[in-house]
């Protein structure tokens, strides 16, 4: 998993994948698969 420059909400009990993108200042509510890129308020 990679963060952009800064940081990211994950909230609890959500899964985040190998080799997934979580840009920066994103709110993370749904579970992420592997080798995604996800950004933005709700990503």
């Amino acid at each position: 998993m990679m963060f952009g420059l800064g940081s990211a909400t994950i909230m609890q009990g959500i899964t985040v994948g190998d080799g997934s993108i979580i840009g920066t200042n994103a709110l993370v509510t749904k579970d992420v698969p592997p080798y995604t890129v996800v950004g933005g308020n709700p990503a």
